[in-house]
């Protein structure tokens, strides 16, 4: 039988030359084809691969948000999740229901008053409180989720620097300094939690008329005499029907917070101390965003309303005075 031979043949220089031609074409060709290839494919592969990674971690950190003992016990990113959840509610009843699931209310539906400190970065701390849940208007639509009013009065000033009360709370330098100064002094993780909101109260001053009451969108606001106080009747009970509809604009100024509601606060009494706030430990009197809408022709001054520091409703103080603030917000 012939016997094959397994060894290479020898080549000459010309085949050895076309050999070397098709490896390094078929070498470009490949490179190539990676180099295409691995932009439109592999990097979005690890894209995909790595939003799948980020949405499964969200879940996890969602499905980890087990309930508190108590509203200090959650942080302010918690809170503004716990938000998100009652704010997608449809009614004010499932609202309740999901916040007594994350015991930030008791199980009759009532706010419990518990406090959450908050450091200022002056150095000093104040407290706060849930005052009420699926009641404010998001500036953006719908309903903000969590609403809490501080304890404590966080400063004193003036509601403006001079005594007018032209523009109402719209105009004041009182909103200014909210928005910006008291906003800076925030915690960067609840400044960050906190969400725009509509505000209605009578921007014009000294009116009866009910469409002097306009909308603005604060993140830090004045409580109105409404918010904190429910119905207003000063004028109808002090002068009777003639002047009753000086109490129009201040009942236009949204409605009483559940907190308050609860403590049996009213336009004429605050029976169980829940107005009383103090700075540094010393009960202050706090404005109101309301303005007192009726001026005599004969006086000079006008006023907006405020809080005793004995914690009695519907006191009045001229705009350059100084009192304690007591803002609210929304996570």
């Amino acid at each position: 039988m012939a016997r094959h031979d397994a060894r290479p043949r020898a080549r000459g220089p010309r085949a050895r030359a076309v050999i070397a031609a098709a490896v390094f074409v078929a070498g470009v060709l490949a490179l190539g084809y990676v180099m295409l290839w691995m932009p439109a494919h592999g990097t979005e592969a690890t894209s995909d691969a790595g939003a799948s990674s980020s949405d499964a971690a969200a879940t996890d950190v969602l499905a980890e948000l087990s309930p508190r003992e108590s509203l200090a016990d959650y942080s302010w990113a918690e809170l503004s999740r716990i938000s998100s959840e009652v704010s997608a509610c449809q009614s004010r009843d499932d609202a309740l229901q999901v916040a007594e699931r994350y015991n930030l209310v008791s199980d009759d539906g009532s706010m419990t008053g518990e406090r959450k400190a908050v450091a200022l970065d002056d150095g000093t701390s104040a407290n706060v409180v849930l005052a009420d849940v699926w009641h404010d208007d998001l500036a953006s639509g719908g309903k903000a989720g969590l609403t809490f009013v501080f304890a404590d009065a966080v400063a004193t000033r003036p509601m403006n620097d001079t005594d007018t009360v032209e523009g109402g709370w719209g105009s004041s330098s009182m909103r200014s300094w909210l928005a910006s100064e008291l906003m800076d002094e925030l915690p960067d993780d609840l400044a960050a939690a906190i969400v725009p909101v509509s505000k209605a109260t009578n921007n014009t001053g000294v009116t009866s008329d009910a469409s002097a009451v306009t909308v603005t969108e604060d993140s830090l606001w004045l409580l109105s005499a409404r918010e904190a106080l429910g119905d207003i009747t000063w004028y109808a009970q002090e002068y009777g029907s003639d002047y009753a509809s000086y109490d129009t604009p201040a009942n236009a100024e949204g409605e009483q917070y559940a907190l308050f509601a609860q403590q049996g606060v009213t336009c004429d009494s605050d029976g169980s101390g829940a107005l009383v706030r103090t700075l540094d430990g010393t009960p202050c009197s706090w404005f109101l965003r309301t303005c007192v809408p009726y001026q005599a022709s004969w006086a000079e001054d006008a006023f907006f309303y405020d809080v005793m520091d004995s914690g009695h409703p519907g006191g009045m103080a001229r705009p350059s005075e100084e009192l304690g603030v007591v803002c609210g917000f929304c996570v």
